[in-house]
């Protein structure tokens, strides 16, 4: 069997070429158009050692690392929804929510306190707001649970 020449081979790549992106027009298309699209919602939010136990990040007041942060669905009645959020050493992360075909919803966030932490600021947050709700970032403060050592601070730039 003969092989084609590089020109056949040319016209045949071009030619897959515009096929692939004419199917991924029609998705994108498909996917954007009459509400068949999908949605998201998204926020970040921020934990911390509330030291004085105010509910009130205060100046000096640590940033809190692996606070679990969970999103729920409570008008369709569906438990964590959201992407995988755990706040990092600097007390922070991005909370997520990818909601295909955008249907409706109503969130509700649930902060997870660490071992040997109690929630001192509202542990369950409703998401209130036009479309899919607020944006605001999220703020939750930790007190240590009485008895329980405190931990050793990150400092920055130590080795």
């Amino acid at each position: 069997m003969k092989r084609p020449s590089a020109r056949v081979k040319a016209a045949l790549w071009g030619l897959g070429s515009i096929i692939g992106v004419g199917a991924l027009l029609v998705f994108v298309l498909r996917s954007c158009v009459g509400g068949h699209g999908d949605c998201a919602w998204n926020t970040s939010a921020r934990a911390w050692v509330d030291e004085n136990g105010n509910g009130q990040q205060d100046s000096g007041e640590p940033p809190l690392e692996d606070v679990h942060i969970i999103v729920n669905d409570t008008l369709n009645h569906y438990q964590n929804v959201g992407d995988r959020a755990v706040t990092s050493w600097e007390g922070t992360t991005h909370v997520s929510v990818w909601l295909p075909g955008c249907p409706n919803a109503s969130f509700e966030i649930v902060a997870e306190p660490p071992t040997g932490y109690r929630s001192t600021t509202d542990q369950v947050v409703a998401i209130r707001g036009e479309g899919y709700g607020d944006r605001t970032p999220l703020a939750f403060g930790f007190a240590l649970l009485p008895g329980v050592p405190s931990p050793t601070p990150y400092v920055a730039g130590l080795t």
